[in-house]
């Protein structure tokens, strides 16, 4: 079995490689690191068809593979790129896929909307919220007070988690526990 990448796939890695060199240097990475998202590399990444590339052709997209898409991320990640891809990516492959979802990939695909998914639970718990992030750490009593002394509210939802409140944290919730986070790849 030939697991090696086709020159197809090659020309995608180094396409988006060039692209995240040229548009996400760390100096822009840095210079945008409190908001935690740069416009001006949204509308240039969705301008490149990347959001949509994982929708079938008829529907306006891509039709990337999956290896497609792991390598555009994975260039995505090398850059720190400040902007929620993988999200988007996987937010419109469900558009894609839903009959009345239709509709939105189009001002996706002109960079005017960021599409994501929230979960039922998050939304019925923290409200309208982009998404959430869930970290493991060794000590959640080290973890609950570094963020006290930031200034960051927190609730303990479990003997295992705390919540970092999402008006202190850019809207979004901020988990934190002691369990294997579902996904982990560095979990042992």
């Amino acid at each position: 079995m030939d697991l090696s990448l086709s020159d197809d796939q090659r020309a995608v890695r180094a396409a988006f490689a060039d692209f995240f060199a040229k548009e996400s240097p760390i100096s822009r990475v840095r210079e945008v690191e409190p908001l935690g998202f740069d416009l001006a590399l949204w509308t240039s990444l969705s301008a490149t068809g990347a959001v949509l590339m994982g929708v079938a052709e008829q529907l306006g997209g891509g039709a990337a593979s999956a290896i497609e898409r792991a390598l555009v991320a994975e260039e995505h990640g090398r850059r720190l790129a400040p902007v929620p891809l993988v999200e988007a990516v996987v937010a419109t492959s469900a558009l894609a896929a839903a009959p009345g979802g239709r509709q939105c990939l189009e001002p996706i695909a002109l960079g005017e909307v960021i599409p994501t998914i929230a979960l039922g639970e998050h939304v019925e718990r923290w409200g309208n919220t982009i998404y959430g992030i869930t970290l493991k750490v060794r000590d959640l009593a080290s973890a609950e007070a570094w963020l006290e002394k930031k200034g960051i509210q927190t609730e303990q939802l479990r003997p295992d988690v705390v919540a970092a409140d999402p008006d202190d944290c850019l809207g979004a919730p901020y988990f934190f526990t002691t369990e294997t986070v579902p996904g982990d790849p560095f979990d042992d």
